[in-house]
């Protein structure tokens, strides 16, 4: 019972039920678009909406982690989350699937600052790697929520995943309740803002993170989509690609920290990014069902660490300001984050989406090459440097 009372199984249980939510949403994201009747150029434009308003809420909670505790935060968040992406579901025009998409870009960003703020404490306490965990959580509720709510979105209506969200949040909350307690925010340190920062460097890191995440986002929005305009018999499976997505992404979080521990956030990355690459270059040419659902698992085995080994690195770069160095990543990746979408619905609506995935595998081809070309050195020492530190 000792785990059950511990700050860890809240976090767990609150990224699950945040994993929740991202996938009933997704799952749900075909029957959606065609009841609003969003065209995919449309789509695209509310995208670039969900992801500046997602960078406000991100901006905003970081202000505020300043003076709110980070468990009364998820007590309010949690409920609220889930409310808001019920709400999602009952869309019934193009505009109010715009506006969700929207809020629901401010709340996520919201709730997942704090939630990863307080996961640090958590991690810090137990004296042992613990992140990959929680990332990977969230992937594989992502695709219990995904693959079930594409199913039951067809089949019955959007909203019958509910009681599902019910469930998760109300495990979250009580854990959270019983067993994380608030402490006094901390203020950035004064100091941060006077550390000369290594631009060059963090500014190629979050330009991969960037990338990255733009591949990440477009399997998730976009897939539903095209398993439906494949095989629209079997459209109540077109969960399955954010399914497998998700469980391939929970997998390789999972077994990361050995990972990176064992080979490198170097060789790690280069070789998870070259899978990604191969999972779009398939989609692009397949128009076999089953084939691009287990390309959608190679993405997200591929994808899975670029963002936590290159957020990590660009940390430990500055380990006297290691606020500041993220603030500055988070910056420069956002420019990639808010224009794709729009360059990726306006391709689905003239080309189609093999176009789209083919934009992605060149988006996934330029983060491989700027981490071989640009950022082997630096991510090699880091891996000497920490392994100097272990053996002393």
């Amino acid at each position: 019972m000792k785990f059950w009372t511990s700050p860890r199984a809240a976090i767990l249980a609150t990224f699950f039920a945040f994993g929740i939510y991202v996938g009933v949403h997704a799952g749900a994201l075909p029957v959606l678009l065609e009841r609003g009747k969003v065209s995919p150029e449309w789509f695209g434009i509310y995208q670039v909406g969900n992801m500046v308003t997602a960078f406000a809420g991100m901006g905003l909670a970081g202000l505020l982690n300043r003076w709110l505790g980070h468990r009364s935060v998820m007590l309010i968040m949690l409920p609220l989350l889930m409310v808001l992406v019920a709400g999602a579901l009952f869309v019934e025009s193009g505009l109010q699937f715009g506006v969700s998409l929207m809020v629901l870009g401010f709340a996520y960003a919201f709730l997942d600052l704090f939630m990863n703020a307080e996961a640090t404490y958590v991690e810090e306490a137990e004296a042992r790697p613990l992140f990959g965990q929680f990332h990977g959580c969230v992937g594989f509720a992502m695709a219990i929520a995904g693959l079930l709510s594409g199913i039951t979105s067809r089949w019955y209506s959007p909203w019958a995943m509910i009681p599902i969200m019910v469930l998760a949040m109300m495990a979250a909350f009580v854990l959270v309740l019983r067993n994380v307690h608030d402490r006094p925010p901390v203020s950035r340190r004064r100091d941060e803002n006077f550390v000369d920062l290594p631009r060059k460097e963090l500014a190629l890191m979050a330009a991969a993170m960037g990338l990255g995440n733009v591949c990440e986002m477009a399997a998730i929005a976009w897939s539903g989509s095209m398993l439906t305009f494949m095989k629209p018999e079997w459209a109540a499976y077109s969960g399955l690609g954010i399914a497998f997505y998700g469980l391939c992404t929970g997998i390789m979080r999972f077994v990361s920290d050995p990972l990176r521990a064992r080979i490198g956030d170097y060789a790690l990355m280069r070789n998870s990014l070259s899978v990604a690459v191969a999972g779009f270059v398939v989609l692009a040419l397949s128009s076999v069902f089953w084939i691009s659902v287990l390309a959608f698992a190679a993405i997200g085995a591929g994808l899975s660490m670029v963002f936590p080994c290159l957020f990590s690195a660009a940390g430990r770069m500055v380990p006297e300001a290691r606020a500041a160095a993220m603030g500055f990543a988070a910056t420069v990746m956002s420019p990639p984050r808010i224009i794709m979408p729009l360059i990726l619905g306006w391709l689905a609506g003239q080309a189609g989406f093999s176009a789209v995935f083919a934009a992605c595998g060149l988006c996934a081809a330029t983060a491989l090459a700027i981490i071989v070309l640009a950022l082997k050195g630096q991510l090699a020492s880091e891996r000497q440097s920490r392994t100097g530190a272990r053996q002393v």
